[in-house]
């Protein structure tokens, strides 16, 4: 019998010390049920073997004259070494009651005797913890190999203790499942963490670091820092605390400027301008097509970086200071978001020169309103110079419709008097004639930065891209917070920071009226 046949009915089940007769039986009743060798059954001759049909009784066994055995080729003693292989590995399957898909990698011819044998610990391992998990503890049930089971436990402890929302609960639930837990609310996670002080919390993540959770309190919590999770629970917290601040800031700019800049690096950038293209000629009989054509122009910017540090100190840890760890984190949270809102509302204020080095309001450009307080006419005054500004020929009027009104906190009261009455100013008083801007005809931005530099002066804004952009760095638009262990601070400190720049598009769309 082929040694390579012989392999093939041991990984099928036949056993180990098998006779050849019944190796040959073995495999005829396998023929029978459709399984067939694919290579030759015997060596030499033509490699085949005539396997009668089942008999109803056994044949006669007919004497067999010896037949002189030709010496092996080199392939053979290879097949006599991986028949060899073969049959240890299946003792050692047979041994340890190893079958099925196991039984067949171990059987590959690539598989040494030595990997079998690995393969073999492997599998008796795995199931040595599948039909013996072990004692399980009360409290929170937590082992050293469920350390993303514990982080998520103790950052919703820690949420729920100083008051930080968790958001989209059903999908916080959904994460907290894929690290093991099996839960309806994820107020349940958090529950058995929710009593910890930071100190406990700092002796408990020593405990499943395999750390000592002894010694003086300073010295403990410096350690737990460093070796142990408690610096990435803190990190969690200040992440949470600082994207709630940001996203919870009640910034204006949004309203009338376009957010939507983003630029790939810290060079300058430059922004293109593209002119109309030139007015279709008539073509008469006898003349032809001319070549219309395009010029262009650019206005140059570049992003800068604003940003804070702030410490988690060993004093803050040991004080149990959580919510006023978690306030600190949402003022800076917030303190990024009014940052971006400066860049945009510096815009206006700063009144910085274009690309012809004249200032963003000026004479020449058209977009300055003749000093009045908010009225008919002022309002009519700006639509006016708004949608006779022409495009960079100076050929085309382009026709930009105003959309919305920006003004100082000062006059906030008398321009929504204006805005929601029936009458054009307060010295009109005929209940007849309707105020045609009134209502939602303008989108309305009040902010305290303008009255910073002027509280009578107000604004009108065109469509959002052809106004004041915003540009953020890979267009980023949260702030970054980053940490390390701290040498000066005993602590982890922390830095947030954003990137952003602000740079008026054109002057066409933008109106400005001093007031008085």
């Amino acid at each position: 019998m082929n040694p390579k046949l012989r392999v093939f009915l041991l990984a099928n089940g036949l056993r180990a010390d098998a006779p050849e007769d019944e190796a040959w039986n073995f495999y005829q009743d396998m023929q029978t049920r459709g399984v067939v060798f694919d290579g030759p059954e015997q060596i030499g001759g033509d490699g085949q073997r005539s396997i009668p049909s089942a008999p109803a009784t056994p044949p006669a066994v007919q004497p067999v004259t010896p037949q002189p055995t030709p010496p092996p080729a080199p392939e053979n003693n290879r097949s006599d070494d991986g028949f060899t292989r073969a049959l240890e590995i299946m003792e050692l399957c047979n041994r340890h009651g190893i079958e099925g898909d196991q039984r067949t990698a171990m059987l590959k011819p690539e598989v040494t005797i030595d990997q079998a044998r690995s393969m073999v610990l492997d599998a008796l391992a795995q199931r040595s913890v599948a039909h013996h998990p072990g004692f399980a503890p009360s409290g929170p049930q937590i082992v050293v190999d469920e350390r993303d089971k514990f982080r998520a436990a103790a950052c919703t402890g820690l949420f729920l203790r100083c008051g930080l929302p968790l958001d989209g609960e059903r999908g916080l639930v959904t994460t907290l499942e894929g690290c093991g837990w099996k839960v309806d609310r994820a107020h349940d996670v958090g529950r058995d963490f929710r009593g910890y002080s930071l100190r406990e919390l700092a002796r408990e993540c020593l405990r499943k670091a395999g750390q000592s959770a002894g010694g003086d309190p300073m010295e403990m919590i410096g350690r737990a820092m460093t070796v142990s999770d408690l610096s990435v629970l803190m990190s969690n917290v200040a992440n949470k605390a600082l994207f709630e601040g940001y996203a919870s800031a009640d910034e204006t700019w949004e309203i009338w400027a376009d957010g939507s800049g983003s630029v790939p690096d810290f060079k300058q950038n430059t922004l293109a301008m593209v002119s109309e293209f030139d007015d279709l000629d008539e073509i008469k009989n006898d003349s032809g097509y001319k070549y219309g054509d395009r010029s262009d122009t650019k206005e140059v910017y570049q992003i800068a970086t604003f940003g804070k540090m702030a410490a988690i100190t060993r004093t803050t840890v040991i004080n149990d200071d959580l919510m006023a760890m978690a306030d600190m984190y949402m003022s800076m949270g917030e303190a990024a978001s009014r940052k971006i809102g400066d860049v945009a509302y510096g815009v206006l204020t700063a009144n910085a020169a274009m690309r012809d080095g004249k200032a963003l309001f000026h004479a020449d450009h058209k977009n300055l309103g003749t000093p009045g307080a908010l009225g008919e006419a002022t309002i009519a005054e700006a639509i006016k110079l708004a949608g006779l500004q022409k495009g960079l020929k100076a050929k085309q009027a382009l026709n930009i419709s105003l959309q919305y009104f920006i003004a100082p906190k000062s006059i906030e009261g008398s321009a929504e008097i204006f805005f929601a009455s029936n009458q054009f100013s307060a010295d009109d008083k005929g209940s007849t004639r309707t105020n045609i801007y009134g209502g939602t005809r303008f989108q309305r931005a009040y902010d305290a930065r303008l009255d910073e530099a002027s509280p009578t002066a107000y604004y009108f804004a065109g469509p959002k891209r052809k106004t004041v952009r915003l540009f953020f760095l890979n267009g980023n638009r949260t702030p970054w917070l980053e940490s390390k262990t701290g040498w000066t601070t005993d602590g982890v400190e922390y830095k947030v920071r954003i990137d952003v720049c602000g740079k008026a598009v054109d002057w066409k769309a933008l109106v400005k009226n001093a007031g008085q």
